[in-house]
């Protein structure tokens, strides 16, 4: 009878714990929206969830991270793109040894697709793989990293974050020292592979 006392008391102890504050601020971001567009945002959130739930349940280990993409620019879009949802999911390849990176970026891609369809036919997941990522960095083509520091993040190893952080402080860096910077450099555990959600951010700036 203690144990069973104990525990209703432990769970409505629980249940009264101040949200985050992340989460307030969230909250009240989503309260200033008007009522259709909160309503919206609700069942988006409520479908990326239990998205991110059953690939979690699927691929563990693989995925890095999950985020919810802006959509795309009105001018861009099509009829079809307007009830889109869009999420990316970011894919660790460092132990691909079976198959090749893109062989298993392709085969993830179409059971998460199949995934999404299963919750609704508007989720389009898009899967990205770390190398694809740090090679488009390699080539100078920032396009990736700028979508991700757009995105609200759903799930996450500690990589996102990372990147929004760093994209933001990159564009500090330049707006303020463009002529003087030479290269901004993501370094340390977030590109070893090793990140997590409190690994420090380490960047280089070469003057």
């Amino acid at each position: 009878k203690k144990n069973s006392k104990y525990d209703k008391k432990g769970t409505a102890e629980k249940a009264k714990a101040p949200s985050s504050p992340a989460a307030l601020q969230e909250k009240a971001a989503l309260e200033k929206l008007p009522k259709d567009v909160q309503e919206k945002l609700k069942a988006i959130k409520i479908k990326v969830e239990k998205f991110q739930k059953k690939v979690l349940e699927k691929f563990d280990k693989y995925i890095v991270g999950i985020a919810l993409l802006p959509p795309k620019k009105p001018e861009d879009q099509k009829p079809e793109d307007k009830d889109k949802i869009n999420v990316l999911v970011l894919i660790d390849d460092s132990d691909s040894s079976k198959m090749s990176k893109y062989e298993l970026k392709d085969k993830l891609t179409a059971i998460m697709g199949n995934i999404a369809k299963e919750i609704d036919k508007n989720l389009k997941p898009q899967a990205i793989i770390l190398s694809e990522l740090w090679q488009n960095c390699y080539d100078g083509k920032y396009e990736l990293l700028q979508l991700i520091s757009l995105s609200a993040v759903i799930f996450d190893r500690g990589m996102l974050a990372a990147i929004k952080i760093a994209e933001i402080h990159k564009t500090m860096i330049l707006k303020k020292f463009e002529k003087y910077i030479v290269s901004y450099v993501l370094a340390g555990s977030l590109v070893q592979g090793r990140a997590t959600p409190t690994s420090d951010i380490d960047v280089w700036i070469v003057i």
